[in-house]
């Protein structure tokens, strides 16, 4: 199910480089980081192509989307 992408907020990580089996992100969890805790890593490719990179942004744009309200809406709550 995560692979055909019906679980919403679990990405599978397809890099080759990946120890085998199944590799997830959890879209739910966010945690704060420092850049310095960064330096001197090296980085972890995540998919095996640009299109599991584009996937990925699309699906995080898609849990913070709000829609658009008319201002009516806004304003009566406000009142």
């Amino acid at each position: 199910m995560i692979e055909k992408k019906r679980v919403g907020h679990l990405v599978a990580l397809t890099s080759p480089t990946l120890a085998s089996g199944l590799w997830v992100a959890d879209l739910r969890l966010e945690v704060p980081l420092e850049k310095s805790m960064l330096v001197g890593r090296m980085p972890i490719e995540a998919f095996a192509n640009e299109d599991g990179y584009l996937d990925l942004a699309e699906r995080l744009a898609e849990r913070r989307k709000r829609p658009a309200l008319a201002p009516v809406i806004s304003e009566y709550v406000v009142q």
